[in-house]
């Protein structure tokens, strides 16, 4: 069965929110796995090209996500080209969960944006990987809170070349007789 694609006519942009307007007093919750999603003919005719509320993602997320076991309802989707959160629930009591968008599927975003063109098929949303959750554990530097195994810290011990030894032979002067000769 050939894949074909679908193209939106005239691209509408529905005003830009501040992510802070629609996430409001919500608690955050790192997505605890990926998310498929399946984006047929029918996702894209009725999404909006630079809208981040009702994208082609946005609205798959909602086909997938509606139909879901959770506690609260979904309430909103923001899609970027980087992340994306599903907001649940109301202001006070609700929660968001953060996603990653792999390369691949980010550069289709960027794509649909510019031109309104989609390919149909199976996309993911990938949950956040530790270091870009900003947890506490990791604040100030990149291996804070990072345990080393043992045989990589017998490894990194034995790499290490004493520079004492090298620059006395090299300050020598027959260090160079060799090569002089």
């Amino acid at each position: 069965m050939p894949t074909t694609l679908t193209h939106v006519s005239e691209p509408v942009a529905s005003g830009p929110r501040d992510l802070r307007e629609i996430l409001g007093n919500r608690r955050r919750v790192d997505a605890r796995a990926d998310i498929f999603l399946t984006v047929t003919a029918d996702i894209v005719k009725r999404s909006v090209p630079r809208s981040q509320c009702h994208c082609v993602m946005a609205n798959a997320v909602r086909n997938t996500v509606a139909s879901g076991k959770r506690k609260q309802p979904l309430v909103d989707v923001v899609i970027r080209t980087s992340r994306a959160w599903l907001v649940y629930g109301d202001e006070n009591t609700g929660y968001y969960e953060r996603y990653e968008l792999p390369k691949s599927t980010a550069d289709q975003v960027k794509q649909y944006d510019k031109t309104g063109v989609w390919m149909p098929g199976v996309y993911r949303l990938k949950k956040m990987r530790p270091a870009a959750t900003g947890s506490p554990s990791r604040a100030g530097s990149s291996r804070a809170g990072i345990k080393m195994p043992a045989s990589q810290k017998q490894r990194r011990q034995r790499r290490t070349i004493p520079l004492s030894g090298v620059m006395l032979k090299r300050n020598d002067p027959s260090f160079y007789a060799g090569a002089l000769a």
